[in-house]
């Protein structure tokens, strides 16, 4: 993920946008999406947490990229969100949930990088 003063327009030109629209307070378990999303907060906020768990708080007038395949949950602020989001698909985009023992597969390989080096065992 990664944040953009704007969506870059010539970049979407053409993808579906639509604007989203979440009550206060919720939580969205970790999921991805088969497309790139872009969207860009225009009233509340709501925070996207990667699977290492890297805090992504999106602001009105803040702009978001999730590449295709990201692995992120969300977290709605109190008094909800308002987003205006871009994907380059005609039919409503879709959340491929992952079960608690992908999830657990997955952050095993976040660690691989620390286990090769030994940083894990060395106590660095």
């Amino acid at each position: 993920m990664e944040f953009y003063a704007k969506v870059p327009r010539k970049l979407v030109d053409g993808w579906r946008e639509s604007v989203q629209r979440l009550s206060g307070r919720r939580a969205i378990a970790f999921h991805y999406h088969d497309v790139d999303e872009w969207l860009t907060v225009v009233r509340g906020e709501i925070t996207f947490f990667t699977l290492s768990d890297e805090p992504f708080q999106v602001e009105v007038g803040r702009s978001l990229h999730i590449p295709r395949g990201e692995v992120h949950r969300v977290e709605v602020g109190s008094h909800g969100v308002w987003y205006r989001m871009f994907v380059p698909i005609a039919e409503p985009m879709s959340a491929n949930e992952l079960t608690a023992v992908e999830l657990d597969a997955l952050r095993q390989n976040l660690k691989f990088p620390e286990n090769e080096d030994g940083r894990i065992h060395s106590g660095l």
